[in-house]
């Protein structure tokens, strides 16, 4: 008889379990719980969090951070728990937070500014704690569910009869916005998002924990909890494999003697973002997925959903990914088209869709399990498959059914006794693989009478979500090509090449500009001269990663082929079919809109230049032969005063509503 299997899982369970032994019995030194109050409006916020993250790095295993976003600069990412810890702080500030809510000498709250971290955070390490905390959670990416194991042990007297023990669940690799972060913290911006991390998501023990009633030296704590990842928390996706479990003991909702991160590990089999390879100067693309099988059984069929600029296709890897290993997708290679008649902009995008969980009687061992569902058989590692048998009491009013395996000595003494009692009636079963469920971490199998020559059990399982990665814009241009380009005072981080396509073949390479601390920003021109129709690859370079002040690139028609606001990171490129040749340039520097829509005069000049141009002028700079700006005006006055400059080449950049123009000019 086929049975109808129905499970109810509560959101938080907390059961006492039998002592461990994995927490430290010895006298140790407390560890630092600091609990940042932010928000992502918060200008100095950002500088905060690296403080902390500067307080880890130097004190391994010693120092637990806790984002809390809360108060008036928390426009989102909040939580129910936050305003309170904050309130009973004192926080007059942000960025703020508190060192295991402890009042340090001189202090009239908890609360402390950011400068104080380090120093109360070295205080509390180097004081000896009356209790040890560790932890173990294992996270189910399948079921998404966090089982946790946390024990404490207290080496002396507590000055309180009653502590609080606290598991807080929180998040890493949350993406949003943060005001001033590329400023205070630009190695954590990725692209124009913020990476926040530590980020407080729950409470799994309340507002202010679980009571600890016995606090004297030699008390043992052991509790299990588990937890089930919601979607969404304040409508930000909970990702399982970013969650990390954080223990501590309180005194009271003040005061934290010690704390500690779980050890975290891993089940389920799950994909890093896609990332994209290529060779240098190739327009072929190969997206490539990270697949991580955190299982103890073998993942076949893994199947990834991807599109190629909308064209949309499936990929199954041929191969399988063993347990608790690692294995790297490629997709097939993508070329996109490198001569389009209008500017064309290609991508990716892709995910891990489903894969099969294989479970095979050759390469795993099964046992008899009753604890869950008496008809079943839990997939283990105590015996090797053989006979099942049923015993089933027809006469004590039980209707459940008892499961024997031939390989078990003890098991086999008991179903010998129920053969020969009246009571029961025994028979043979074999396994229905038609009939196969997963609880938790385990697989069960429905036992029936039905006879099959092999046992493979195959469990479908969803992925994860998409990821898009932009692989080429393509402009269709006409040669000469010229750049303006602005730099800031550390300009000899910033650099540009060009390269033709088909040969690797580099045609500019920029100089390096000198430093100047006192300088404003500065406008730099280069010009391209493509030597024949075909691709070209244009690369801009900030060795720092924070940008530059942006750049145009001009047409040789002087139209505006592609503008940068200059927040690009590392590096930009472009591709440029060029359907030309578009050689020519004028004593290094070019009009950067071809066709000049404007004249001067008189030109060679001495005092006075006027300025004949259709339309209203918005503003004007005049550079010298290496691009450095020495006039600057916004005004739409027809004439420049030259009478200060020295005598020689210089060029006149004229913004206008129709864009940007250049002309060359002598000083006499």
């Amino acid at each position: 008889m086929k049975k109808i299997l129905s499970f109810v899982a509560a959101t938080v369970v907390c059961i006492a379990m039998t002592a461990q032994t994995f927490v430290d019995t010895t006298i140790q030194l407390r560890n630092a719980v600091i609990e940042e109050f932010t928000g992502v409006q918060c200008q100095y916020c950002s500088d905060g969090h690296k403080i902390v993250n500067e307080i880890i790095a130097a004190n391994p295993g010693r120092v637990v951070a806790i984002n809390i976003h809360t108060g008036g600069y928390a426009t989102m990412y909040t939580t129910q728990y936050g305003d309170a810890i904050a309130n009973q702080s004192g926080v007059s500030g942000y960025p703020s937070g508190t060192v295991n809510r402890h009042r340090f000498s001189g202090s009239s709250a908890t609360a402390l500014n950011r400068g104080e971290f380090e120093s109360s955070a070295n205080i509390i390490m180097s004081q000896s704690s009356e209790v040890n905390v560790a932890a173990k959670a294992h996270v189910n990416l399948i079921a998404r569910t966090i089982e946790i194991d946390v024990e404490a042990y207290y080496t002396g007297n507590s000055r309180k009869d009653t502590n609080y023990l606290n598991v807080a669940i929180i998040q890493d690799n949350i993406l949003g916005p943060q005001v001033g972060a590329e400023t205070w913290y630009p190695e954590m911006m990725v692209g124009s998002q913020y990476r926040h991390n530590h980020m407080l998501r729950d409470l799994i023990t309340g507002q202010w924990g679980e009571a600890i009633d016995t606090t004297t030296a030699g008390t043992f704590v052991s509790r299990h909890y588990f937890y089930q990842i919601p979607e969404k928390i304040s409508n930000v996706e909970m990702k399982a494999k970013d969650l990390r479990v954080v223990v501590f003991m309180c005194e009271s909702h003040q005061e934290i003697l010690s704390g500690c991160e779980a050890k975290m590990s891993y089940y389920g089999l799950y994909s890093d973002p896609m990332t994209v390879s290529s060779e240098d100067c190739a327009v072929e693309f190969i997206p490539q997925f990270v697949i991580h099988n955190s299982t103890n059984e073998r993942a076949a069929d893994v199947t990834i959903n991807y599109s190629y600029s909308g064209e949309a296709n499936t990929y199954v890897y041929p191969d399988t990914i063993a347990p608790f290993s690692t294995d790297t997708i490629s997709l097939p290679a993508y070329a996109p088209a490198t001569n389009p008649q209008t500017n064309a902009s290609y991508y990716v995008s892709g995910a891990m869709a489903s894969y099969i969980r294989v479970l095979n009687a050759t390469e795993y061992d099964t046992t008899i399990d009753n604890t869950y569902q008496t008809d079943t058989i839990r997939i283990d590692t105590a015996y090797t498959y053989d006979t099942v048998f049923r015993c089933i009491d027809t006469l004590g009013g039980h209707s459940d059914t008892t499961l024997y395996h031939s390989r078990s000595n003890r098991e086999m003494r008991n179903y010998r006794n129920r053969v020969n009692d009246p009571r029961y009636i025994c028979d043979t079963l074999n396994v229905d693989t038609t009939m196969s469920f997963t609880y938790f971490d385990s697989t069960y199998i429905i036992v029936s009478d039905t006879t099959i020559d092999t046992f493979d059990v195959r469990l479908y399982t969803t992925g994860s979500a998409a990821s898009k990665i932009g692989l080429m814009n393509v402009y269709t241009v006409q040669g000469p090509l010229a750049m303006d380009l602005i730099v800031d005072k550390y300009s000899t981080e910033t650099s540009v090449d060009f390269y033709r396509q088909r040969d690797c073949s580099v045609l500019f390479e920029s100089d390096t500009i000198p430093d100047d601390l006192n300088r404003n920003p500065m406008h730099v021109y280069y010009h391209f001269d493509p030597d024949s129709a075909g691709l070209y690859i244009l690369n801009v370079y900030d060795s720092y990663g924070d940008g530059n002040g942006g750049f145009r690139l001009y047409a040789g028609d002087g139209s505006i082929v592609l503008t940068n606001n200059g927040k690009f990171g590392n590096v930009v490129t472009y591709y440029l079919n060029v359907t030309n040749n578009g050689t020519g340039h004028m004593d290094g520097i070019e009009t950067a809109a071809g066709n000049a829509s404007f004249s001067l005069y008189p030109n060679p000049v001495r005092n006075e230049l006027s300025i004949d141009c259709a339309e209203t002028i918005r503003s004007l700079e005049v550079m010298d032969v290496t691009g450095r700006v020495v006039i600057s005006q916004a005004t739409a006055q027809p004439t420049v005063n030259t009478t200060s400059l020295p005598a020689g080449i210089y060029i006149m950049r004229v913004i206008t509503d129709g864009g940007a123009s250049v002309q060359k000019f002598v000083k006499e």
